[in-house]
């Protein structure tokens, strides 16, 4: 799921039940929700990633650099990258 400026947010009524096998009270999960308590926290994050560069998910960054590579090198990235932080 992509949420960009405008977009209107989902709406996760029916996705309390996952919070319970979560560990988390799902009454106080519902309220969260409807109260809008976590709002400022996701469009902060959005923000964030906008300003990043990112435009779907998963974004993955390496070494602060936004990974754009195939899928099936991705592996082998992370292991360079940890080789040789610099190169990337």
């Amino acid at each position: 799921m992509v949420l960009s400026p405008g977009t209107k947010a989902p709406d996760f009524s029916l996705n309390q039940a996952p919070a319970g096998r979560l560990g988390i009270d799902p009454e106080w999960a519902a309220a969260a929700l409807a109260e809008g308590r976590f709002e400022p926290r996701v469009r902060e994050d959005l923000s964030s990633g906008v300003r990043s560069g990112v435009n779907g998910t998963p974004t993955f960054f390496i070494n602060g650099q936004r990974y754009d590579g195939p899928v099936d090198l991705l592996l082998e990235t992370l292991r360079q990258a940890l080789i040789s932080p610099s190169a990337h």
